[in-house]
């Protein structure tokens, strides 16, 4: 399912948003002000990061209000793996929200995270999903938790497993060059210092008539008893 966040409505519910910078009233103004709001909106996008896997991400997208947006970058834009869209050419992320909800090809595989009435009529007019601010960070400790146990049963795991002797990773990882050509030393060493050297050398000597004829000579007496005739 893709995922469509009301950026500041969700922080302000998972409480990202301080009073002295998100009310309308006294508090910390200017540039301050939108220092603080890119502070939080990074922690919030960092959260996210951290605990939906490649395809939760890939498949959620956040929407800020361009009041506060970072200058010098584009109105749309990718952050670890999500889609972060700030509303630029809207009066408000409220009027962006609506709008991609309108013209969704698919509504029925969306999900619109907000706690505004009027982006949760908007999505469930169209058939989408609709999830509070509050439901959704619920979701997210739930997706941490089971995130932290199967870290927790890996290394449970792994701790379990006998660890490989040296010789096991010597074998794995096999010889090094250096190794290697130390071995290739050793063997030309022995091999020149060998007894057989001068036997093995050169091509083995064919027999003469002779030769063979005493060879066929000694076989004809081993098969006679002790060298001598029969009696008969």
């Amino acid at each position: 399912m893709r995922v469509l966040i009301d950026g500041y409505n969700v922080m302000h519910a998972g409480g990202l948003i301080q009073p002295q910078i998100g009310g309308s009233g006294r508090g910390v103004r200017g540039a301050a002000r939108t220092d603080a709001f890119r502070k939080s909106r990074n922690r919030f996008l960092n959260l996210l990061a951290a605990t939906l896997d490649e395809v939760e991400a890939y498949q959620t997208t956040i929407v800020f209000d361009a009041a506060l947006a970072p200058p010098n970058l584009p109105s749309e834009q990718g952050y670890k793996g999500m889609t972060v869209i700030f509303a630029v050419d809207d009066d408000s992320a409220d009027d962006r929200i609506e709008s991609m909800i309108r013209n969704d090809k698919t509504p029925k595989t969306l999900v619109v995270v907000s706690s505004d009435r009027r982006l949760r009529t908007a999505g469930e007019r169209r058939g989408a999903k609709v999830l509070s601010a509050d439901d959704y960070w619920t979701k997210l400790d739930l997706l941490k938790e089971a995130k932290e146990r199967k870290r927790g049963l890996f290394a449970a795991r792994s701790a379990l497993e006998p660890k490989p002797t040296d010789e096991e990773i010597a074998r794995d990882r096999g010889l090094t060059e250096a190794e290697a050509r130390l071995w290739r030393d050793v063997f030309r060493e022995v091999v020149a210092d060998s007894e057989f050297d001068d036997d093995l050398a050169g091509p083995v000597p064919l027999l003469d008539e002779d030769e063979l004829a005493r060879i066929a000579r000694e076989i004809d007496s081993e098969d006679k008893p002790f060298g001598k005739k029969p009696r008969r």
